[in-house]
């Protein structure tokens, strides 16, 4: 299960057996993060193997801290992250069967109670060792921490049910809002509908719902919420929202998706796609778009001029390809002109003009040659 909330601020972070002193070399600590408003990303899951005879039973926890402009991810075992990003890797140990996890006053904590035999800070593991690691993210660019991973391993007879880890988590880390993600078998595709805007869907909430949203539909009769979702596979951007109707009324609210979910809904989606339409969520929107249907979005101006204007409009939301598809043959020739007589002798774009521009025209230049080729061709 994944589970995500926020952090508003780390100044410092600890985890560490709590006996150890800050310069022993199976620990992690950092008394300068200077986070703000961060997403905590959490997987939980139960851990059941068979080692040499031996079932090994627990909780497997793997946390992602992160500031929400980096893309840091956690993939089972492990993560990705951006190229920018170099990472210094800490082994977490035991030596008195306990881990303490803790973020500015539960950090001053840990500190405080060093030493001591009865930490209030401390998850107790019944074994020494090693608990886990910790994956800090530092930016070549600013030289500042952009994420932190932390991973460990709870034996089931310590006795820690999932709610008790992710109690002890939400009160060390001070996260807020945390919630359970929406997972792949919790809904499905309901409704299905490509238009201008992307591919637009409903979807099933095969989940609780109040839990989800705080809304107070489970006991009513007559209420209950929808959630819905609008991917542009060509931006690969998703929007969602969720509604909640009653007998009175129907309120919209929008939903700012995880990045585990956002991917889900994404791969929902586009295999919907591939089931129904044997392509890809790409393809059919793009395929939609370049088609006669799609034409009565687009105003370009008539065959003696061209609204340049709609045009930078349209390239900010859609491909160069589809702009393309929908000017005629003249408009093209007319904004091939208009590039070309505001590139300088260098070839430099000038301020007016966008890489938008650039490959606008380009695919101009590029139809106009494959024209030729194929007359020279017949």
């Amino acid at each position: 299960m994944i589970y995500t909330g926020r952090i508003k601020s780390i100044d410092q972070i600890i985890v560490s057996d709590p006996s150890y002193e800050k310069d022993a070399w199976c620990r992690y600590e950092n008394d300068n993060v200077n986070a703000k408003d961060w997403i905590v990303d959490i997987f939980i899951q139960e851990y059941n193997e068979n080692v040499e005879g031996h079932n090994i039973r627990g909780i497997d926890l793997q946390m992602m801290l992160r500031d929400p402009s980096i893309t840091a991810r956690i993939n089972d075992n492990s993560i990705t992250y951006p190229k920018e990003f170099n990472i210094n890797e800490f082994t977490i140990g035991m030596d008195t069967a306990s881990v303490s996890i803790g973020t500015d006053k539960k950090a001053d904590t840990i500190r405080k109670e060093r030493g001591s035999w009865n930490c209030s800070t401390a998850l107790n593991t019944l074994t020494d060792g090693e608990f886990g690691c910790v994956f800090e993210g530092v930016s070549e660019k600013t030289e500042r921490v952009g994420f932190i991973y932390i991973s460990g391993y709870l034996d089931d007879d310590t006795g820690y049910s999932f709610d008790d880890v992710l109690k002890y988590l939400t009160e060390n880390l001070q996260i807020e809002g945390l919630t359970k993600n929406i997972s792949q078998d919790e809904t499905e595709i309901e409704t299905f509908l490509v238009d201008k805007d992307g591919i637009d869907v409903s979807l099933a909430t095969w989940f609780d719902v109040d839990k989800k949203f705080g809304t107070h539909v489970n006991d009513e009769d007559g209420h209950w919420v929808n959630l819905y979702a609008l991917y542009n596979p060509s931006t690969d951007k998703l929007t969602c929202q969720y509604s909640v109707d009653t007998p009175e009324k129907i309120t919209h609210y929008p939903y700012t998706p995880s990045l585990y979910e956002k991917q889900m809904i994404e791969k929902l989606i586009n295999d919907y796609c591939l089931k129904k339409e044997q392509c890809n969520a790409k393809d059919l929107y793009e395929s939609f778009m370049k088609s006669d249907e799609a034409k009565h979005y687009f105003d370009f101006g008539d065959d003696d001029s061209i609204n340049l204007e709609a045009i930078e409009s349209a390239l900010k939301e859609y491909s160069a390809d589809i702009v393309l598809f929908h000017l005629s043959e003249e408009q093209r020739n007319l904004f091939a002109d208009y590039f070309e007589s505001s590139i300088d002798f260098a070839g430099a774009l000038p301020p007016n003009l966008t890489s938008a521009d650039k490959q606008l025209y380009d695919s101009i230049i590029r139809e106009r040659i494959e024209e030729c080729l194929g007359g020279i061709e017949q």
